[in-house]
């Protein structure tokens, strides 16, 4: 279609492409606590990461914490690892005010008061702790504590 660079947004890339590719890795949980992974993921994970590490022109690492992980577990392509931060722009920022906030609560069925954890289900991510705390915090009548207003 004429593009010149493939970005892959997520640890994988396709195995036969001519574009020159630049693949994003968010973190190395699966070579760092393979433990929280069943077996066919491990295995699916280090053989699609690799292939992506390998196949990539620059491999994307939005933190320093994941390029550190990958130059030390992946050395042989340290040459491509590139931190770039996560970022967004100032508008994404802005404070809307309580009438677009209710708008937002409106149209996705929410209550007033929410909390939102955005994250994959893995068992390391510990939302079973983090819902256990909230309903702790809850019933000893606590009040929620102070979040964001929507974007």
């Amino acid at each position: 279609d004429g593009s010149e660079v493939l970005w892959n947004a997520g640890f994988t890339a396709p195995l036969l492409t001519s574009i020159p590719q630049a693949t994003t890795v968010f973190d190395t949980q699966h070579l760092r606590h393979p433990e929280y992974f069943r077996a066919t993921h491990r295995v699916a994970w280090r053989v699609l990461v690799d292939a992506a590490l390998a196949r990539s022109g620059r491999i994307v690492c939005p933190s320093v914490a994941t390029r550190v992980d990958l130059e030390t577990l992946r050395p042989r392509h340290s040459r491509k690892y590139r931190h770039v931060p996560l970022g967004v722009e100032d508008e994404w920022l802005r404070d809307r005010g309580a009438d677009d906030a209710a708008t937002w609560r409106h149209r996705f069925g929410l209550p007033e008061r929410f909390a939102v954890c955005l994250a994959t289900t893995h068992p390391h991510k510990g939302h079973d702790t983090w819902l256990r705390a909230w309903r702790s915090m809850l019933d000893a009548g606590a009040a929620p504590p102070p979040g964001r207003k929507p974007l």
